[in-house]
């Protein structure tokens, strides 16, 4: 087990309320062995980082959403929704947790010590959002959780793979018709297939009779995309 002080040089600032550090790293099942921590029973999962989870989980929500909505503005809100709820997931929240080698802080009971619990998917990612929650009460700080969040999202190459790009090909396409050939692009043949919850729509993109490109999408937007992206590679 590491030291709280050598997790603190791993933020943008040392923590003023050293308990509220030690409150994120606390595992409820440590609290159930040391019942000096809450006497009272009733206040059990205070000390726990549970409610510091459920703080934290929320600050991530904003922090996420924001940098979402700013950086990707082609897309529509229903991808934008899918992206959050991965990035915001215990397979994301696990690997920044694990980035940090934030189990190795963790004060956990002696069950979830010898069953492997400072490895644990689902501790390391609440532990993660209770760390962000007792930063914010700490700094009482948007702009430093801010930069802190931002950092793992914009070196996590998973996401960065998955991440859609934040070229706008259809303004892009639109801009290189007109300088080619004075004309805008048209788009035609719409084609929608699947069950309401799960449409998938393709399209064809012309100028004057001249097909461009073809694009498949789950949104007509995200397929007027795939499109023009089509369209620019023919025109390059």
């Amino acid at each position: 087990m590491k030291k709280s002080e050598d997790l603190e040089k791993l933020l943008p600032l040392p923590f003023i309320n050293k308990d509220l550090l030690t409150q994120s790293l606390t595992h409820s099942s440590y609290v159930h062995e040391h019942p000096e921590l809450s006497a009272d029973q009733k206040y059990l999962h205070f000390y726990s980082n549970e409610r510091l989870e459920f703080l934290g989980d929320s600050i991530l929500n904003m922090v996420v959403c924001q940098y979402l909505f700013f950086t990707l503005p082609h897309l529509e809100e229903g991808e934008l929704a899918k992206l959050k709820s991965y990035i915001i997931s215990q397979e994301t929240l696990n690997r920044w947790a694990l980035s940090i080698d934030l189990g190795e802080y963790l004060l956990v009971g002696k069950g979830e010590e010898v069953s492997g619990g400072r490895k644990k998917p689902s501790i390391l990612s609440d532990a993660f959002e209770a760390l962000v929650g007792a930063m914010f009460l700490d700094t009482n700080s948007v702009k430093s959780i801010t930069e802190f969040i931002l950092k793992f999202l914009e070196e996590d190459t998973v996401i960065r793979k998955i991440r859609p790009t934040t070229v706008d090909y259809k303004t892009t396409l639109q801009e290189k018709l007109q300088s080619l050939f004075r004309r805008l692009p048209d788009y035609k043949n719409y084609k929608e297939s699947g069950p309401d919850h799960n449409k998938y729509f393709t399209v064809d993109v012309y100028v004057e009779d001249r097909l461009l490109g073809h694009g498949e999408g789950s949104s007509k937007k995200e397929a007027e995309m795939a499109a023009a992206r089509q369209a620019l590679e023919k025109l390059k």
